[in-house]
């Protein structure tokens, strides 16, 4: 296939719906998935084949250098807002508190801790229970409870240790346990296998590596001015009938529950009026069919004289 797509020669990664970021990087848009920090979502292509032909296109130098301007533009509100995290978090790290513990536990570890804790309970209440009906029944429950009462405080404390204070990284905003306070999956090192924190450390170094290259960009801004510029503006264009239809479809799902809400009392009115509507009826028709009766009894008693 031919480097250029069809229309003005544009070459094919440079078509709106492939991702620059990609191109010239990476795109971060699903490395974080709490919502307090995910990024907005990308909906464009991220194709290594394409990476492929940008790389060995003749003119890669070019649009690098408006790709990768774009790119740190982007990147640094990230790093900005993780930086704003950080300072809104670290007032609330938890200082070392004096003989203070704290309980750290695995997730596997604490899911079989709870279930064998709602077992602990259920053999005391079935004890408590039995107690009336037999006592050597009572007996064997409560044994069996306390035999699991002594696995959960060598498990408790197995994961019990000082609580030396909390911290905050620099780079990504992860909190973590000082000291010896924290489990093996969940201290200052560990953390940093995390994604989130590999996430933003990227993200930093890359935005380290553009700022080094601005320099180089110089060269190519004339040709930014007149090539992708009005390039960009176009398609912002062209994108802005499907952002505010987007819009307003989000305005609509917004407005549903309210609909709904202010429709409910006319709805229930018109079901108490229906019922009463019927209630209505029934006496009538209960006595139009009375009236027929004794009408009919009235002409059975002539007859029968």
């Amino acid at each position: 296939k031919n480097d250029s797509a069809e229309s003005g020669g544009v070459p094919d990664f440079a078509g709106r719906t492939v991702c620059k970021n990609f191109l010239v990087g990476f795109c971060p848009h699903d490395w974080f998935s709490m919502p307090k920090r995910a990024l907005m979502p990308c909906s464009k292509i991220h194709s290594e084949l394409m990476k492929e032909r940008f790389d060995h296109h003749s003119e890669a130098a070019k649009y690098r250098a408006w790709y990768e301007e774009d790119f740190l533009n982007y990147l640094q509100p990230i790093a900005r807002d993780c930086d704003t995290f950080i300072v809104r978090e670290r007032a609330k790290c938890r200082p070392k508190s004096a003989g203070g513990k704290v309980v750290r536990m695995p997730p596997d570890v604490k899911e079989r801790f709870d279930e064998m804790e709602k077992r602990y309970a259920d053999l005391v209440r079935g004890s408590e229970e039995a107690a009336d009906t037999s006592v050597a029944k009572s007996k064997e429950l409560m044994g069996q409870a306390m035999v699991l009462n002594e696995e959960l405080d060598t498990i408790r404390a197995k994961y019990t240790t000082e609580f030396q204070g909390e911290d905050i990284c620099e780079v990504c905003g992860v909190k973590y346990p000082l000291g010896g306070g924290g489990a093996e999956w969940h201290d200052k090192q560990s953390h940093m296998k995390g994604k989130t924190h590999q996430g933003f450390a990227m993200i930093r170094a890359k935005i380290d590596e553009l700022l080094g290259k601005r320099k180089e960009w110089d060269k190519y801004r004339s040709a930014r001015r007149k090539e992708y510029e009005p390039m960009l503006q176009r398609e912002r264009e062209e994108d802005r009938p499907r952002e505010r239809q987007r819009d307003r479809e989000k305005d609509k799902e917004r407005a549903r529950p309210e609909e709904r809400a202010a429709e409910a009392p006319k709805e229930r009115e018109k079901a108490r009026e229906k019922e009463r509507s019927r209630g209505r009826d029934r006496p009538k028709s209960s006595a139009k069919e009375s009236e027929h009766r004794d009408r009919d009894r009235d002409r059975a008693k002539e007859r029968s004289r």
